[in-house]
Order: C-alpha cells, then structure tokens, then sequence
C-alpha cells in the first residue's frame, strides 16, 4: 500500500469461498485497482494476491455497481 494510492470506493464482495468481506477500488499511478480484503479488527489491508488492474471502462462500471449496492 502506497501514499500515492487513493481509495476511491469500497463494496460489499460477492460472497465466496475465500470469505471475502469487502472490495476495494483505488486509483494508482499506474491505474485503476481493485483489490479484495476480509474487514477484521486485526486485518485492514487487502490479500497480496488479489490486486488486479482495470481498464477505465470496468472502473466506471464497479463504480456504478458499488453505488447501486450501498443505497
């Protein structure tokens, strides 16, 4: 995790069988991110393995979902 990293939303994950609880979409340096973390008082950081880059398109969808998810 860098300072140049800015969270630019969190979502429910979809339930599966790592036990997921959260998704997290940043905006990087070299793009747009998401990653997925399971929320505990100890944990606050997402897994190492699930970073993923996204195109700008798959950005401004899980954008739209997340919001749709939350209201």
């Amino acid at each position: 995790m860098t300072t140049q990293w800015k969270l630019l939303t969190r979502c429910p994950a979809s339930p599966s069988p790592w036990g997921w609880t959260e998704m997290r979409v940043y905006e990087t340096p070299e793009g747009p991110m998401v990653c997925m973390t399971t929320v505990t008082p100890k944990q606050d950081t997402c897994d190492p393995q699930t970073y993923i880059h996204i195109s700008r398109e798959q950005l401004k969808k899980l954008l739209e979902t997340c919001r749709d998810s939350r209201s």
